[in-house]
This record gives C-alpha cells, sequence and structure tokens, in this order.
C-alpha cells in the first residue's frame, strides 16, 4: 500500500502491546492473545505465515497488520474485546 502517516489511536494504544492493527491512517496497539482469543478471524490471521517484510517493519517494536476496516469499525470491535474500567 502507500505510505500513509499513520498515528496513534488514543484509546487503543497498549505501550505493551504485542500487535499493532493499522485500519487507513490509524494504528492501535493491542494483545495478540486477546485478539486470538476472542475472534476466528484474528486467531486464523495469525496462524498464517507473516511475510517477511522490508526494513520499515524492522524499525516497529511489533506485528503490524494491516486491515481494510474504517477506523470507527475497529474501535467498535476492540471496545467489546477490551472492555475499558472507565468505560459504560
Amino acid at each position: 500500500g502507500e505510505n500513509v502517516e499513520t498515528r496513534r489511536d488514543e484509546e487503543f494504544w497498549f505501550e505493551d502491546g504485542s500487535i499493532a492493527l493499522v485500519a487507513r491512517d490509524v494504528e492501535f496497539r493491542v494483545y495478540k492473545r486477546v485478539l486470538a482469543d476472542h475472534s476466528a478471524v484474528f486467531a486464523d490471521m495469525f496462524s498464517l505465515p507473516q511475510p517477511e517484510s522490508d526494513s520499515s517493519a524492522s524499525t516497529r517494536s511489533c506485528p503490524t497488520v494491516d486491515l481494510d476496516d474504517s477506523p470507527e469499525d475497529l474501535r467498535h470491535i476492540l471496545r467489546a474485546l477490551f472492555p475499558r474500567k472507565d468505560a459504560t
């Protein structure tokens, strides 16, 4: 894809997250194990061998998955998987 400058999502960015999900220009950092435990789609995705990408990926501290979803759609999914203490 094009090299779009991504920005961190303010709601779902866990510094110790193990996977980055990129929806258009928004990057979410979450926990791979939680995604795989709750979602067959993600579990299948993670079971596939991840292609070795070019050097830009190595500068990131965790694997990155580019998604076709909009940031808004992805945020709804993540809210269901990662309930927040302060969320109603």
